[in-house]
């Protein structure tokens, strides 16, 4: 259980055992305006500065909508919400351009729609990632969903539409995918701390420039543009095109560690791109 709000965001992890009914209290502030709701829970270790990447969640059942919740001096009771189980499961593939299958995509549903009323009441959605022969499988409850897939380092792909019936076989019965990077060039490196440790899910980010004298940014296509968190080493890889980039990371706990310009050449990736929090000027609160 979780509520979010301009004040700041609280859980409570509660288990819902084999079924039932199941009691929920969230600390609260006057005055406040809450967005409430329910996911799988995640081990804290992964919400701590610096904490591996987490594990996608299993999601047995399908999130429901959030609610908004007004707390203005007395305690808010009676917002419950009703689970329901995912049941039918969206298939399909992530591969790249030589139709090699790509390990570890990030894959995301969203409702679009009940396949039942036309509402998108099915709840918020679900997510997951490919295995290493590039195959993903999404637990969903029946509904009309829009489903994405997200590589960091890769180019995004345009999402694509399932509807999962009740009974029968989804239309399409299948997904499939292909990450078209549109170059064998890349930039990877790694981010590490203050004490040479490696950091997950930091931020790293490219935008094409002129030149290294000129870093205004080129704009225009999304090849310009790149992006995506470490893994659990704290390595990063980016996609690129041939020419100047400038490159900026982004680290849990420590804040921007800083930017280069660096030349790409033709038919040449450049490796050993790291970025440390050791370079910078840091203390404590």
């Amino acid at each position: 259980m979780y509520a979010s709000s301009f004040n700041g965001y609280v859980t409570v992890t509660v288990d819902t055992g084999a079924g039932g009914s199941v009691a929920y209290t969230l600390p609260a502030q006057a005055s406040t305006t809450y967005r409430v709701g329910v996911m799988p829970s995640m081990p804290k270790s992964f919400m701590q500065p610096g904490s591996a990447m987490p594990p996608p969640p299993t999601f047995n059942f399908m999130p429901p909508p959030m609610v908004e919740v007004a707390v203005a001096t007395a305690n808010i009771t009676g917002k419950n919400f009703a689970l329901t189980a995912t049941d039918k499961l969206i298939t399909g593939t992530v591969k790249d351009s030589s139709g090699v299958g790509i390990n570890k995509a990030q894959i995301f549903t969203r409702p679009v729609q009940n396949s039942t009323d036309g509402s998108n009441s099915v709840g918020f959605g679900t997510g997951g990632e490919t295995d290493t022969q590039g195959n993903f499988s999404l637990r969903v409850v029946p509904g009309v969903y829009l489903v994405g897939v997200f590589k960091p380092g890769m180019p995004n792909v345009q999402d694509k539409q399932i509807t999962v019936p009740s009974t029968g076989v989804n239309t399409p019965a299948t997904l499939a995918y292909v990450i078209d990077a549109s170059t064998s060039l890349t930039i990877s490196g790694k981010v590490t701390d203050d004490a040479g440790n490696a950091i997950a899910y930091a931020g790293v980010s490219g935008r094409k420039v002129t030149s290294t004298t000129n870093t205004n940014s080129l704009g225009g296509g999304s090849d310009n543009f790149v992006g995506g968190p470490t893994d659990a080493n704290g390595a990063y890889t980016l996609y690129v095109t041939a020419g100047t980039w400038v490159l900026e990371s982004y680290a849990p706990g420590f804040g921007r560690l800083g930017s280069k310009t660096i030349t790409v050449a033709a038919g040449t990736s450049l490796t050993g791109q790291d970025f440390s929090a050791s370079t910078l000027s840091t203390g404590t609160i």
